[in-house]
């Protein structure tokens, strides 16, 4: 009934998540394809759409190798999940009902908008069991899930858009690729996973949003049922803060933030970036 979709490049990783679903899964049908990236470094949409192709089951899970499973029979959980309406053709453990139309990651906006169940590890702080957005319900209606874990049903039809190149927005890219098929995309906190590593927020990363958003400005925003207007320009100030970080921020994302926010502060930081910019190019040609 589920066939789990690893992109792998270390043996060691793999022997770990693959002893880590037998002893959890429970008693269901299964199949493990690994799609061995160790070489040809293909981009995680490509090696996903590899495993789909080879898949002989409906419910497909994609899942980084850095993972264990703490949910005994999360399996059976899976199948009843999507067995509880049609409708839903995606789901995850971390996701957003927001998705800004400008580049931003998925967190980048307001916690009540949030719905979150995973334990993940940090470089240089404890590891966090984060729970947010479930009160009574378990499954929870989202735009767009996080790429750690990816249930899809593969009846559905929808595949990976492999324009989207690198390792970066796959995730909102079959997100909204899934809501524009009619279906619906749910997060639950009833299969909970641990994450070993965390993604890297940097240039690359940055470039990853900025190019995703190129392919599918006209497809947002999303949401479910929000009414809160400021979501846009906080989405925006959250990834210019992330561009300022990493000392490259795009002009006309900059100009946008003036416009809504003219007095902000984050808007005189970034001209100062920009000024000592330039100042250094001048200073290296002459």
């Amino acid at each position: 009934m589920i066939s789990i979709i690893i992109c792998s490049k270390d043996l060691n990783l793999f022997s770990q998540i693959q002893k880590s679903i037998k002893e959890t899964i429970g008693v269901i049908a299964y199949e493990i394809i690994r799609i061995d990236n160790s070489i040809k470094n293909l981009s995680i949409t490509k090696a996903y759409n590899i495993g789909i192709n080879k898949s002989k089951y409906e419910y497909l899970v994609f899942v980084h190798e850095d993972v264990l499973f703490h949910t005994i029979n999360w399996g059976k959980i899976l199948v009843n999940i999507f067995n509880l309406n049609p409708k839903i053709g995606l789901m995850g453990v971390a996701g957003t009902k927001y998705k800004s139309k400008y580049p931003s990651a998925f967190w980048h906006t307001k916690e009540d908008f949030l719905n979150i169940n995973l334990i993940q590890h940090y470089p240089h702080k404890p590891t966090s069991h984060f729970k947010l957005g479930f009160n009574e319900n378990h499954v929870e209606k989202v735009v767009a899930i996080d790429g750690v874990f990816i249930a899809l049903k593969k009846s559905i039809g929808v595949h990976f858009n492999e324009e989207i190149i690198g390792f970066h927005c796959y995730d909102l890219g079959i997100s909204i690729d899934v809501l524009d098929v009619g279906h619906h995309i749910v997060v639950t906190d009833q299969i909970l996973i641990e994450h070993f590593s965390i993604g890297n927020t940097n240039l690359d990363f940055i470039n990853g949003v900025i190019k995703f958003h190129d392919l599918y400005k006209k497809k947002l925003p999303k949401s479910i049922d929000h009414k809160n207007k400021n979501l846009a320009s906080l989405a925006l100030k959250k990834f210019l803060e992330l561009c300022l970080d990493n000392k490259m921020v795009p002009s006309n994302l900059w100009i946008f933030n003036i416009a809504y926010s003219p007095f902000d502060k984050l808007n005189y930081q970034i001209l100062k970036l920009k000024i000592d910019t330039l100042k250094m190019k001048f200073k290296v040609n002459g």
